[in-house]
């Protein structure tokens, strides 16, 4: 009987091995790409996205609309299970159309979708 493969759930380092090619750790760039590769499907916590996209601004500098494009390819990937993704979707839209973090962003489509509820970021 052939065995099926796994949906996995990952951590902030994995996603961001797979999304860059760290010169100083491609070993693990290479490792991360492969568990990522070989998975059913691969399950993203909403902080391990906040977060990547946090060091992927911060640490590795790659401009608004860039990272913008690069987390909506991830949260539109059909391998991808990222919880809320609409939500998500709709956050980093905002987030490429305007001045806001992606933190503030995600908690402002949250208050909008919510009943009675105002944000203030």
């Amino acid at each position: 009987m052939a065995q099926v493969a796994p949906v996995i759930a990952i951590a902030t380092n994995v996603l961001l091995r797979t999304l860059v090619d760290d010169k100083d750790a491609p070993l693990q760039c290479e490792q991360a790409r492969r568990i990522v590769g070989s998975a059913a499907g691969v399950r993203i916590h909403s902080s391990v996205l906040l977060e990547t996209a946090w060091l992927l601004a911060r640490a590795y500098r790659l401009p608004r609309a860039e990272l913008a494009a690069l987390l909506t390819t991830v949260c539109e990937h059909p391998k991808m299970r990222i919880d809320e993704a609409p939500r998500w979707l709709a956050a980093i839209a905002l987030y490429r159309d305007s001045n806001i973090d992606l933190a503030d962003a995600a908690i402002l489509i949250d208050a909008r979708e919510q009943r009675n509820v105002s944000a203030h970021v």
